[in-house]
């Protein structure tokens, strides 16, 4: 296998090419780089820590409604329509973190999903 790279706008572009048993001809694909805006950066632990403290917070923030749900067995208050909403935003979110390969998106997103949608199911149950 023969591999060939360039240098295009500081991303590295990759050539792979092999020769295949079945097929006699000579097969290359391309691998395209990943453009500079979503490479990674460096960020201060100072800031880091901010958006950790916000991730927690706002992820955690669910967990009362759920416990004031379960004691009560009442969600005539809750919104249907702003909890829907809230899931898919939520569900975006967390895709958005898949795609840019960013674990804090991901895991404060998938557990604010999994938080949220307990509320929608009680919601649904107690209505």
């Amino acid at each position: 296998m023969a591999q060939k790279a360039r240098k295009i706008q500081n991303c590295r572009i990759q050539t792979l090419c092999h020769e295949s048993a079945v097929f006699p001809r000579r097969i290359c694909s391309y691998i395209n780089c990943i453009p500079p805006v979503l490479k990674a950066r460096s960020v201060p632990l100072h800031i880091e820590l901010i958006g950790s403290l916000a991730a927690v917070i706002t992820t955690l923030c669910w967990v009362p409604q759920i416990i004031k749900i379960v004691r009560h067995r009442e969600t005539a208050s809750i919104s249907l329509v702003m909890n829907v909403s809230l899931v898919l935003g939520v569900f975006l979110w967390f895709i958005y973190g898949m795609m840019i390969g960013s674990w804090p998106v991901i895991a404060a997103n998938g557990v604010t999903l999994l938080l949220i949608l307990t509320i929608l199911g009680l919601k649904l149950r107690y209505g």
